[in-house]
Formats: structure tokens, sequence, C-alpha cells
């Protein structure tokens, strides 16, 4: 994964505000929604060697090699899935093997629970030692209703990461709640391959000037 690097103003004002959290003695928070096996935490502990990463991964055979993968670097590693509500749903393949499983209700699999973006914040992140960062959600159509409700927690984030699923799951409107976020919210909207960057300016640090 990378910023794109063509929006200079972008990437560097991600890098100001990654540098101010840790003055004033906090760390950046990274939530990795769909870690896989640790491809894009590997790329967040070196461009961010200072943030506190939760990489949050359901299927156990990705997340036995998210663990081998990102053993080094501290990551708090949840084996869960993430999305709109506390849940227990079955962990299936649907075809195109380990890079897209999803969670479903009413199918044979691996039972897993599912947590919101909510619960990983008050669980585990307590206000006076991590500020939100970045949020990466790579969750194959579990984004469904994740974004909903004038107090959703993803506004705390300045910069958020989605691969969104229409593509896969034709008719059932899984991007809906994201882009209703998004609009209200009015946040910039840039896309690099099948990554799209939800960027909140207006929490980013000006410039210094010289």
């Amino acid at each position: 994964m990378k910023f794109p690097q063509a929006r200079s103003h972008f990437s560097e004002g991600v890098n100001r505000l990654y540098t101010d959290i840790l003055k004033r003695g906090k760390r950046p928070l990274i939530i990795d929604g769909g870690a896989n096996i640790g491809a894009s935490v590997l790329w967040f502990a070196s461009k961010y060697p200072a943030a506190h990463i939760v990489a949050i991964e359901p299927a156990p055979d990705n997340c036995s090699l998210l663990r081998k993968n990102v053993q080094q670097f501290g990551v708090d590693i949840w084996q869960v899935g993430l999305g709109a509500s506390e849940d227990s749903l079955n962990l299936i393949d649907p075809g195109y093997g380990e890079w897209a499983y999803r969670t479903v209700k009413g199918e044979t699999g691996i039972k897993v629970r599912i947590v919101t973006l909510e619960g990983v914040i008050a669980t585990k992140h307590n206000p006076a030692l991590f500020e939100p960062f970045l949020l990466k959600v790579d969750i194959e159509g579990g984004e469904a209703g994740m974004f909903d409700g004038n107090d959703n927690p993803a506004r705390l984030f300045p910069v958020i990461v989605i691969e969104l699923h229409d593509w896969m799951l034709p008719g059932e409107g899984s991007s809906e709640s994201f882009l209703r976020f998004h609009t209200e919210t009015r946040r910039d909207f840039i896309q690099r391959g099948e990554n799209i960057f939800s960027i909140q300016y207006s929490m980013l640090p000006a410039p210094t000037q010289q």
C-alpha cells in the first residue's frame, strides 16, 4: 500500500499529523480491518514506526501467517471480524481464495466473532495515550452499515483507506454506508487502484510558515 504520491499535499499533511500526535505525547492509532497476512501492516509499521497498530483478521490461516509476519513490530492482533454490529457469523470462501474470505449469516463455515469499530477503540485504547490516525477497511462487504450514525467513530480518523465491494456483491448496496458517510462529512476522495482514500483535510495540520 502506498499513499498517492502525486498528491504531495496529502502525504505531507499526513506526515505532519503523525509528528504532531507524537509531540503531544500520544501514539497515533492505526486500525487495519481485514489485515489478511500482514502486507499492509508491514507497510504501516515501516512508515509510522511509533504508531500503535491494531490488526483485525478473522481467518485462522491468514491470522497465523499475520502473527509470524509482524511479530517483531508489537502489533495488537485480533482474530475477529470487523462489522457494523457485534455478532457471531460464519467465515466462508466465496471462491476467491484466502484474499477474499467473507463473514456471513446462514451458511456453513467457521464461526467468528464480529466486533465494531467503537468496540475496538473503547476496549483497548485510552484517549490519553492514543489518538485516532488512520483506519483501513478491506472486509469483503462487511463494510455495509459500518459507517452509519452521526456519532460514528470513523469520524475520529483523519485518513480512511477502504476497498469497496459492489463489484463482488451486485445489488446489495454494500458501499452505501461509506459513500453517505464520506459525502456527509465533506471529506476529500482520492482513488489509487482498488483503494479509496477518504481524507478530512481540516484535521491535518497546516504547513509551518517559513
